[in-house]
């Protein structure tokens, strides 16, 4: 369970964080959506496995922001590389060459969005389960699919119909 108070301030930071795109086209209908017409702030991560509580979903989405950004390189320039064959030479650790580049907007983008389509996408059931030799009724959450298409792709989808541009990278 999140507390309120973690739920309020999980908003607040999310909401901060998406400011980078803010002077993008775009953003002012992608935020109506979020805020006035979907349920991203109180949704579940998923039904049963990572984050299955009210604001799993936020939490998630910020935990995938915090994950990017610790586990991958900045450079001297600001921007995230991802880079590959890490080793350690003398005791001190090599870095080795970069992948890909990303930048700030792009990694906040990835993270806070990816997982859009889980937006109105759960809903909450009765379901019975026995505790201690007798039945009791819980609430558990279900999929509730409107638009079944991939995952990855209907978040894509979703971003794009708000009218922001894509990076691609994102």
């Amino acid at each position: 369970m999140i507390d309120q108070e973690r739920q309020i301030k999980n908003r607040e930071r999310f909401l901060k964080e998406l400011e980078i795109i803010k002077d993008e086209p775009g953003y002012d209908k992608l935020i109506d959506y979020i805020i006035n017409k979907s349920d991203m702030f109180t949704a579940p991560g998923s039904t049963r496995f990572h984050m299955s509580v009210e604001g799993g979903l936020l939490q998630h989405s910020l935990n995938v922001l915090d994950a990017m950004r610790s586990l991958l390189h900045k450079n001297e320039e600001g921007n995230y590389e991802y880079r590959i064959c890490d080793t350690v030479i003398e005791g001190k650790r090599a870095h080795g060459s970069p992948l890909t580049e990303y930048t700030e907007r792009n990694i906040v983008v990835i993270a806070l969005l990816h997982d859009l389509c889980k937006t109105r996408f759960y809903s909450v059931e009765k379901r019975n389960r026995k505790v201690n030799g007798a039945w009791e009724e819980y609430d558990a959450y279900t999929v509730n699919d409107q638009i079944p298409y991939g995952h990855g792709e209907k978040s894509v989808m979703m971003i794009q119909q708000f009218g922001l541009q894509l990076q691609q990278p994102e």
